[in-house]
């Protein structure tokens, strides 16, 4: 009988490498993965969880039956940036995390609820890198994009069925983000599916990650605009009950529940909030648009819980891949652009395009460390006008640097401070720009020009760590720049707020410490 090659406690990093896997098709599978365990290196990051302790024979049969499906399973991937890796998959609503979905410039729109997650996990997981959008199956809407997998308008049983083997399957992150519920409800109502088969793709979805040493990252079901009738509700809190049962049964997953959120309590079925300041916490269906960053403080909580975070990680003075910016907000030697008064760190500029705003920036001591603060008041907003900007001079490329092939980020570790009222918040954009070359600038959390509502969910008093997509360097590529921008809202007259910075960095993750 093919024995499974065993996942090895060696570490790279703070990932959990696997040595020579071979096609996995033993029934015994979970009992020789039993015992592999749930490391955690010195950083605090957990490696892969391979935890596949099934309750029965016939959980082990199905997770072992689950992987031979997918075929023969490589080794996991090893990250490019030395951070545990990990994959989207699920309906559209994870459809709208991929690059380029609902913006413009290769960017990630502010509707991306996984990207919050990250942000608010501390960078705790690199999304893993599978090339250009490719289709996946017959459907046109059934994309792939650098780890992200999503398809329109699909039921659980259309994802498990086109998708598990050659996206969950073959890549193997570290962890999966799974959202794949909410079409289920509707469509069963409809006849075009049953609840068993529902069920059965949840659990061939989250017993195949399981026994390929992926851990399931499974987001409940979000409320709908769709979910109009008595016979909704049923299923709806059917599949959600069963869902959050079957944590017993696989102890690996890790399960976040969502319809506490914004659910509309007034009404006998699961629809979103939707009026006042809710109204565009969803479109006209059920997909995240305000809401986003609250689902995705929600997910960063729970895998918080399970020893998923990032902070302190990013890389800085002395290590090789910190190639600009300034990582420890350290200084005062930066420029306040006029009319932005006040000390600013080394190397950052901070500039105002708003309308008779006093933007008052200060270096400050935060929590025991120096951090750069930004006080905006009374800016009035006519149009897409920032309220704050701030960036570095541009990186040229050299030795020093990065060169044609390399890979590179900005981060910036961000807090809005929950002292001070916010008012007046279209979006927080960062940006990092490539002089010549083929790159287009990759921005995070960019709204479409037509969504002018303000955004009032972003959580504040708690640190976030802003990263933008990774980004190779084309040829032609003379320099990168990074910024970071606060867009005021079209809506109010009035823009008020204070953010706090701690780290501003541009990584090179093709280098060697």
């Amino acid at each position: 009988m093919p024995q499974i090659t065993m996942l090895e406690d060696v570490w790279d990093g703070p990932t959990l490498l696997a040595k020579g896997a071979s096609p996995i098709v033993s029934t015994e599978l979970a009992d020789q993965l039993v015992g592999v365990g749930k490391a955690v290196d010195s950083s605090g990051y957990r490696g892969a969880r391979v935890d596949a302790t099934m309750t029965d024979d016939v959980q082990r049969a199905e997770a072992a039956a689950v992987v031979e499906a997918a075929g023969a399973i490589v080794p996991l991937r090893r990250a490019i940036s030395g951070i545990p890796t990990a994959m989207a998959f699920g309906n559209s609503i994870c459809a709208q995390n991929r690059i380029g979905a609902n913006t413009v410039n290769g960017s990630v729109s502010f509707d991306a609820h996984l990207w919050w997650a990250q942000a608010f996990s501390g960078h705790a997981f690199e999304w893993l890198q599978t090339g250009a959008t490719v289709q996946v199956g017959a459907s046109a809407s059934s994309l792939l994009t650098q780890g992200i997998y999503g398809y329109s308008g699909a039921t659980s049983v259309d994802i498990y069925n086109t998708a598990f083997a050659v996206t969950l399957g073959a890549y193997r992150p570290n962890y999966a983000l799974i959202q794949m519920i909410e079409n289920d409800v509707t469509q069963i109502v409809a006849g075009t599916i049953t609840r068993v088969q529902a069920q059965t793709a949840y659990r061939n979805t989250i017993s195949g990650c399981l026994a390929q040493g992926t851990t399931p990252i499974f987001i409940g079901c979000l409320p709908s605009k769709s979910y109009s009738t008595a016979a909704h509700a049923t299923e709806y809190w059917a599949l959600t009950n069963y869902v959050e049962s079957l944590q017993s049964l696989y102890p690996g997953m890790i399960y976040v529940p969502v319809s506490d959120l914004y659910m509309d309590s007034a009404l006998t079925t699961p629809q979103p909030l939707s009026s006042g300041i809710y109204a565009n916490y969803t479109d006209t269906s059920v997909h995240p648009k305000v809401a986003a960053p609250l689902i995705g403080a929600r997910i960063a909580d729970i895998l918080g819980l399970h020893g998923i975070l990032g902070f302190g990680l990013i890389p800085g003075p002395g290590d090789a891949r910190y190639i600009g910016g300034n990582a420890f907000t350290s200084g005062t030697g930066g420029t306040a652009s006029a009319p932005v008064t006040g000390s600013v760190a080394n190397n950052l500029t901070i500039a105002n395009n708003m309308t008779s705003a006093t933007i008052a920036a200060a270096v400050v001591n935060r929590n025991g460390r120096q951090a750069q603060q930004i006080s905006v008041t009374a800016g009035t907003s006519t149009g897409f006008q920032n309220m704050f900007s701030e960036f570095t001079s541009a990186i040229n490329s050299g030795p020093s640097s990065f060169a044609v092939g390399d890979i590179v980020q900005l981060l910036v570790e961000f807090e809005i401070d929950s002292a001070t009222a916010l008012t007046g918040l279209r979006d927080l954009t960062l940006e990092l720009a490539h002089t010549g070359g083929a790159v287009t600038p990759y921005q995070m959390f960019k709204k479409a020009n037509a969504d002018t509502f303000d955004t009032i969910t972003i959580p504040t008093g708690r640190p976030m760590v802003f990263a933008t997509p990774l980004s190779v360097v084309t040829p032609g590529t003379t320099a990168v720049r990074p910024f970071f921008y606060a867009y005021a809202s079209q809506n109010a007259a009035a823009a008020t707020g204070r953010f706090f910075n701690t780290k501003f960095a541009v990584v090179n993750w093709s280098k060697s410490n």
